[in-house]
């Protein structure tokens, strides 16, 4: 339990604390403080899943940052038997990685889904300078999928995918679902951005230099309504063995954060700046550290 100190009384009240690890349903809660403006995400990967309700979205995720959604679940949009039941609940709609343009798993109607392997959380730790979380699933065995989740700094969030035992060359696709209609495209980096009046906008810019483009989307706040939105996605059309694909999720109000990154000999590791801030973060097989350059 954290205290704070309350505004108007003066006095210290009890904050709940901003990191909560739901083991038994494979679920992690974190936000880097109690004002509306937080960095918070939501990630999950319960696997096998039994739920009918649930969605085909292993190491999904939500992002919210300045007080607004930011990366986002589709929704529901409809329970009724229908083609956009079927979307609203696919992996391409979420926050998630494909392998070959397949779902992780088979939908075979409104309430029920096809075999699924294994998948759970890993970790999830907080430290002086960041976050992170880490989960595995192996619902495209042989291959298998690992995601690392870190906000660094209360000021970002890098998303981190591993995908081994390709044993043969695959399509990778990962999918960002924005909570937006707009969104445009970087001059200088591979990346894309939001512009909004409400100057609540988010920067998504790949450091593996994976080809990218915009597709619709379409989000549900309630039953049978919906808005057209915008996913981001980036793609390596020719994967093989291990490969590591780094994204960073950058909210801002103004102007557009200014990133760079280097190329280091060993995918372990990434070496990247935001608005001329030098980071280097490692990820080996247990531990994720970050160091400021």
């Amino acid at each position: 339990v954290l205290e704070a100190l309350d505004r108007t009384s003066g006095t210290a009240v009890c904050l709940p604390p901003r990191l909560s690890f739901q083991s038994h349903i494979q679920q992690v809660s974190y936000r880097t403080s109690w004002k509306k403006e937080a960095l918070q995400i939501q990630f999950g990967c319960r696997m096998p899943g039994d739920n009918g309700h649930a969605h085909i979205d292993p190491q999904g995720f939500d992002f919210s940052a300045l007080g607004r959604p930011m990366l986002c679940d589709p929704g529901r949009y409809t329970y009724d038997e229908a083609k956009e039941r079927k979307l609203f609940k696919s992996a391409e709609m979420h926050n998630c990685l494909l392998l070959d343009h397949q779902d992780p798993y088979e939908y075979l109607s409104s309430w029920r889904f096809g075999p699924q392997h294994d998948g759970c959380i890993l970790k999830a730790e907080e430290g002086p300078d960041c976050f992170w979380t880490q989960g595995i699933h192996t619902c495209y065995f042989p291959v298998i999928h690992q995601r690392l989740l870190s906000i660094i700094d209360s000021q970002f969030l890098l998303i981190w995918d591993e995908v081994s035992h390709m044993n043969k060359p695959h399509t990778v696709s990962i999918y960002f679902h924005v909570n937006q209609e707009q969104v445009f495209a970087h001059e200088k980096a591979k990346g894309y951005f939001t512009q909004n009046p409400e100057q609540k906008n988010l920067y998504l810019c790949s450091l593996s230099g994976l080809p990218s483009r915009v597709i619709p989307g379409m989000l549900s706040g309630r039953i049978d309504e919906m808005h057209p939105s915008s996913r981001i996605l980036f793609e390596d059309s020719q994967a093989e063995g291990r490969k590591r694909y780094a994204v960073l999720a950058v909210p801002f109000q103004t102007a557009c954060p200014e990133i760079q990154w280097r190329e280091c000999n060993t995918t372990d590791i990434l070496e990247f700046s935001v608005n001329g801030i030098w980071y280097q973060t490692l990820w080996d097989t247990e531990t994720f550290t970050v160091k400021h350059m």
